[in-house]
């Protein structure tokens, strides 16, 4: 199996009391999608229709930080898709990200590592995850938002950078930007894991021209095969446990296993 890739992102856009995002373009059935949202409010909306949230909602530095990933991809996705809920919203960011199996046909799961970071004395924005084991077949994503607690930010975060205690990781940025008239500073990132392991992950990017605090996701695609669809005309069935993949998650279920006297 490959490694997921990173495909679009459907255009940030700012929030208030509601984020709406659009898809990005290029979708295909079992791709994965991940919705970022954030808000300065006192509250974050539910996951839309067709969305489930991934982990808990992150709150640090005077902001509020979710992610949302669809539960099913169908290739047919178009348009907006709206979190309403932001209460007493008044800035933020949100996007949509595409994600795809480096092996059509491989089933993408993902798994949590949101941080926060609380510390507004420093330009340095930084939060580590929950520890997980990552392998070269495996993606991590990031995505940040930092918040001035005084003045603006005069230029985009530099030198954004996921690490892995225990891993290799080589980031990409992908893309950034500002917002809330320069107070927001957002933006999203993919680590390619060049030798896995077991540890936690962390962001750490330096803000511009002001101080910052803010909360991210850090976020671990893996891979597995698709479960079979067919099988031969004859032989013994007999009944095995194993993993059957989800385009969001993985649970143990019965399945069939075909084997020939």
């Amino acid at each position: 199996m490959a490694a997921p890739t990173y495909g679009a992102q459907g255009g940030a856009v700012a929030t208030t009391i509601s984020a709406v995002a659009s898809y990005p373009t290029g979708i295909t059935a079992g791709d994965g999608l991940v919705y970022f949202v954030s808000t300065n409010g006192s509250a974050m909306g539910s996951a839309p229709a067709g969305f489930t949230q991934l982990g808990s909602t992150q709150v640090g530095g005077g902001m509020r930080k979710a992610a949302f990933t669809k539960d099913t991809v169908t290739g047919s996705e178009s348009g907006t898709v709206t979190v309403s809920g932001l209460t007493g919203g008044t800035k933020g960011e949100a996007y949509i990200v595409r994600i795809s199996p480096g092996t059509p046909g491989d089933v993408l799961t993902f798994t949590d590592g949101s941080w926060t970071d609380t510390d507004a004395s420093s330009t340095t924005l930084t939060g580590t995850g929950a520890s997980w084991t990552s392998t070269t077949d495996t993606l991590i994503l990031s995505s940040y938002t930092g918040l001035a607690p005084t003045g603006s930010y005069s230029a985009n975060a530099s030198t954004p950078t996921i690490t892995q205690a225990g891993a290799s990781v080589t980031t990409t940025a992908q893309f950034a930007g500002r917002t809330g008239t320069n107070t927001i500073a957002y933006g999203f990132q993919t680590g390619a894991v060049t030798s896995g392991g077991t540890g936690a992950p962390t962001f750490t990017a330096t803000t511009v021209g002001a101080n910052g605090a803010g909360a991210g996701s850090l976020i671990l695609v893996s891979v597995s095969a698709p479960p079979p669809t067919d099988y031969p005309a004859t032989g013994t069935i007999a009944a095995t446990t194993g993993t059957v993949g989800h385009p969001h998650r993985t649970s143990t279920l019965p399945y069939w296993q075909t084997t020939h006297g």
